[in-house]
């Protein structure tokens, strides 16, 4: 008889944040749709019937630590177990500089000078042009939290457009460049759980939409963009410093 110890083994799964995981539960699960939001788990596909009676579902992770499947049925696994993919304390790779070619030194530092000067010149401008990313961020997303706004084609894409603009400002990361799965790795590297939480859920709930072709729950989408901008201003407070 296997012990109570390798029974709760059995029962649990390892994963990284965000990548689908198979549950088996016993039954039907009809009023689960791609999209939907499972206690800390995104639907990443329809549930699916198997020839012995139980049901397939594909959830992803959207937290950190041991994560009870809220499904009833009797789930298979029971709870997940959910690591960051990539170490808080990752040392960055060295950069190599080039060494400077010879030059005539009141020459070179004449160039320093000049470059310096412009650089300081166009940072300065830049300040002054550039608006105020969470006021931006705020502005673009708040007719969003509203539920009729998700009847709209394009709104999950314009929630992920605006998240990443948002997140490349207070990163200094190319976010817009980057995969969903890189860009909630480096939220799980540099920004406290709880805020990064409702931006990896913004990002995962487009990509279904994009990817499913399926229109998400407008309720739980304008909710989660009510979350986004509840969290936004501890994150543009915090500049995405490192843990």
């Amino acid at each position: 008889m296997p012990s109570p110890a390798a029974a709760l083994l059995a029962a649990s799964v390892a994963a990284g944040f965000g990548t689908p995981v198979s549950v088996r539960v016993a039954g039907d699960l009809p009023h689960l749709a791609p999209g939907a939001a499972v206690g800390q788990f995104l639907v990443a596909a329809p549930p699916r019937r198997e020839a012995d009676g139980t049901t397939l579902v594909v959830l992803r992770p959207l937290a950190f630590g041991t994560l009870e499947v809220p499904l009833p049925g009797r789930p298979e696994p029971s709870r997940i177990e959910v690591e960051p993919t990539l170490a808080p304390g990752a040392p960055a790779s060295p950069v190599f500089v080039p060494p400077a070619p010879a030059a005539p030194w009141p020459l070179a530092a004449a160039v320093v000078v000049a470059l310096g000067l412009a650089a300081v010149g166009a940072a300065a401008l830049r300040r002054r042009r550039r608006a105020d990313p969470l006021a931006e961020l705020e502005a673009r997303l708040r007719p969003l939290s509203a539920e009729a706004a998700w009847s709209e084609a394009g709104a999950a894409d314009s929630l992920a457009r605006h998240c990443r603009t948002f997140l490349a400002h207070v990163t200094g990361a190319p976010c817009g460049a980057m995969t969903t799965r890189e860009l909630t790795r480096l939220m799980a590297c540099r920004v406290e759980t709880s805020v990064a939480r409702p931006f990896g859920l913004a990002l995962v709930l487009a990509d279904e939409v994009r990817y499913t072709s399926t229109a998400a729950p407008s309720d739980d989408a304008a909710l989660l963009v009510r979350d986004v901008l509840t969290a936004a201003p501890a994150l543009a407070a915090a500049r995405g410093g490192p843990r």
